[in-house]
C-alpha cells in the first residue's frame, strides 16, 4: 500500500490534532476532579 506525501502529511497532522485534543480533555477532567476533592476536604475541615 503506497501513500502519497499529501496523505502522509494529512494523517500526521490529524493524529497530532487528536493527540492534543485528548491531552486537553484529560487535563481539564483532572483539574475539575482535583478542585472538587479540595472543596470536599475543605468542607470536612469546617464541619
Amino acid at each position: 500500500m503506497k501513500f502519497s506525501v499529501l496523505e502522509i502529511f494529512f494523517i500526521f497532522w490529524l493524529s497530532a490534532f487528536l493527540w492534543v485534543l485528548v491531552e486537553y480533555l484529560y487535563q481539564r477532567i483532572n483539574r475539575r476532579e482535583k478542585s472538587q476533592l479540595n472543596l470536599e476536604s475543605l468542607e470536612k475541615d469546617r464541619g
